[in-house]
Parts: structure tokens; sequence; C-alpha cells
């Protein structure tokens, strides 16, 4: 027994060395840490667990002058589907934006609840609304399932 435990301490004790790293496990390393950095989200951030699938979005009604302003979609998830999601609400109906890498602009109209805009080519159509907790969402109403927050650019608004 003596002998054994002599045998596996001197096994733990001795130092591997590494080995170079080849281009094939270089990129096996960074394939890797693509798919954790993919497959980590940000839905434990208290702002972007409005996004989770599944989740019951209760809208609560806002004075069309609180959407007015420039927002942004941050999350991961909105990164994912979006790349980019930069918008400007402005207070004469109209919008302005950058999604996706092109530009888009159109008019707004506030039903009491909730926001629509609409580009002139009718590629955005979507649906703008608060939630219990105070965050702007946004639907694309093509594909309402997915929900996605909307952030104050640059932290604030107005």
């Amino acid at each position: 027994m003596v002998l054994v435990l002599t045998i596996a301490s001197m096994s733990s004790c001795h130092k591997k060395e590494e080995e170079p790293e080849t281009p094939e496990s270089a990129e096996l390393r960074k394939q890797i840490e693509s798919e954790k950095q993919r497959t980590d989200n940000d839905f434990d951030k208290p702002e972007y667990r409005n996004e989770e699938e599944g989740r019951k979005l209760v809208t609560i009604p806002h004075d069309e002058e609180d959407y007015v302003g420039i927002w942004d979609a941050t999350s991961d998830y909105a990164q994912y589907l979006y790349g980019n999601v930069n918008i400007r609400i402005n207070e004469d109906h109209t919008w302005s934006g950058n999604i996706t890498g092109e530009d888009f602009r159109g008019k707004w109209r506030h039903n009491g609840s909730f926001v629509i805009i609409k580009d002139g080519d009718d590629i955005i159509n979507w649906k703008l609304y608060f939630v219990t907790d105070g965050s702007l969402m946004f639907t694309n109403l093509d594909k309402p399932e997915i929900a996605l927050t909307l952030m104050p650019a640059g932290g604030q608004n107005k």
C-alpha cells in the first residue's frame, strides 16, 4: 500500500510538458471558445429576462412621449437575430434607424397602448410596447413570438 501511495504521489508531482500548439489544435481551441461565447447568454441580466422564450409579457399603456428618443437593442439575442438595431423615434411621428446595417425610415402611430413603426417598403413592421417592469420591448409583427428589449442609447433618452 505504501508503494502504491508513493507511485501515485510521484506521478501527480511529475509535471507534464505542454505540447506546442498546432494549427489544428489552435483552430479547435478557437471553435470551442466561440461556441462557449455563442451559448453563453445574457438572460441572467435583469434587463434581458423579458426576451426568454415563452415569457408572458403584459403591456402597460404609456404616453406617446415615452417612446420618443434613441433606442438600441443590445442583447446577445438581438445581435444574433439582427446584427444591430438602432432607432430614433421622433416627436413628429416619424422614425429612422439602422437595422442589420441598413438605413430605414418611416412613420409611427400610437394607439394608446403601444406604438407601431413601419417603413415605406413594409420591411419593418414592428410593435413597440412597455411591459410591467418598465422595459421597452419590440416585436416584429411577422414573427410575434420573438420579443426583444430596447435600451435607451447612451443610457438615457430625452
